[in-house]
């Protein structure tokens, strides 16, 4: 069993300064002031895995993974950092995180660690990477029995620089280097990619001919509707509800400025790209914002009944808006899909086609020079 945490993860709010006209990106960076304490990441760590273990009712786990920690390093790129000051400091809060959680292997709750990062595979040059020999030679200066054990990271057949970049000395690649080291290997989005800034799900998509020959002005006006009334709605709340609410004003304001998902909706639409992140914004961003919102407002409602009845039109109108979105970016989609198969054809020889897209591409990446056997992949866990 393995667990996933962001021990430097950010967060990343978006906020409507003025409605419908202008959105800020406000980045809330705390969480890295605090972590350059020790006691605050050890708490941290040993607070997580505690909720970790209990929600999944054990007493141990085969693997504990730090997500993304390379957020660090984007942060210090945005603050105009200097880049090895940067690194020095990314790697430092590796050394104390590793050396807790050798600690709690010693305790027992876990039996070995690793990182789960989008940056291993990089290049050198590019500011956010994460050197996979930086990590092993930090756990080696832990100690020669470390438990350093099990990395992971994006490998699908478009995102391969795990085998194809040599970002490592000795001109070896991430993949190289785990093998070398006796590192487990966990892939990440197999069959999730980014082609061309778009966001593609590499599976077959069944769509029959009336839902691929959308009238598509019909669409976008179905979403133009919905996002108005959203608006609309929005509006309604802030100027005829929040005023009655029976709490003080940085409340309301707070409520207010979470009453913004018709601006994201309007700004960002036309270039959501395809069904897979649609839905991945909504149920990551949209549904627990719908929550908060609800959660916040009817906390401090004098009539929540209603409330409720305007709150569920809300949340009907952003669903129906989803819905249309899918509608719109089906097609697309399939036909995508329908290229991708076309290519895969047209460059190997001999594909079996009673396959699913999924199925050929898990074989082509079994098949991949380099690419380690089921059992160098796992050997190193537990």
């Amino acid at each position: 069993m393995c667990l996933k945490q962001g021990v430097f993860k950010t967060k990343i709010t978006l906020l409507a300064k003025k409605r419908r006209r202008k959105i800020g990106h406000i980045l809330i960076s705390s969480f890295f002031r605090k972590a350059t304490n020790i006691a605050f990441i050890r708490n941290f760590l040993k607070s997580k895995l505690q909720k970790g273990l209990e929600r999944l009712n054990l007493s141990t786990l085969d693997c504990f993974l730090l997500l993304n920690p390379e957020t660090y390093l984007s942060w210090a790129k945005l603050k105009k950092q200097n880049q090895q000051d940067a690194r020095n400091e990314f790697n430092e809060r590796i050394r104390k995180a590793f050396t807790h959680l050798e600690k709690e292997i010693e305790n027992g709750r876990i039996r070995c660690y690793g990182v789960s990062s989008n940056s291993l595979c990089l290049n050198t040059k590019e500011y956010e990477f994460v050197s996979l020999e930086s990590l092993w030679q930090i756990a080696e200066s832990i100690s020669t029995r470390h438990h350093f054990q099990v990395v992971q990271f994006p490998f699908n057949l478009f995102e391969n620089s795990g085998i194809r970049e040599s970002n490592l000395s000795g001109n070896n690649s991430t993949i190289a280097f785990a093998r070398m080291k006796g590192l487990g290997v966990m892939v990440n989005r197999p069959f999730d990619t980014f082609i061309r800034n778009s966001f593609v799900r590499l599976v077959d998509i069944q769509l029959n001919e009336s839902a691929l020959n959308v009238n598509e002005k019909e669409l976008v006006r179905r979403i133009d509707d919905t996002i108005r009334e959203t608006a609309d709605i929005e509006d309604y709340i802030i100027e005829e509800i929040l005023p009655a609410l029976n709490t003080d004003k940085a409340e309301k304001k707070a409520i207010k400025k979470k009453l913004s998902l018709s601006v994201l909706l309007e700004k960002y639409w036309k270039k959501m790209s395809s069904c897979a992140y649609i839905q991945e914004l909504q149920s990551t961003f949209f549904d627990k914002a719908l929550e908060s919102i609800s959660k916040d407002l009817l906390a401090v409602s004098q009539d929540p009944d209603y409330n409720q009845r305007w709150l569920q039109r809300y949340e009907e109108v952003i669903r129906l808006t989803f819905n249309s979105l899918n509608d719109y970016y089906l097609p697309r989609d399939y036909r995508r899909i329908q290229t991708i198969r076309q290519q895969l054809n047209n460059t190997y020889y001999g594909l079996d086609q009673k396959q699913t897209l999924s199925q050929v591409i898990v074989s082509l990446l079994r098949s991949t020079e380099g690419m380690p056997s089921r059992y160098d992949t796992y050997a190193a866990i537990g």
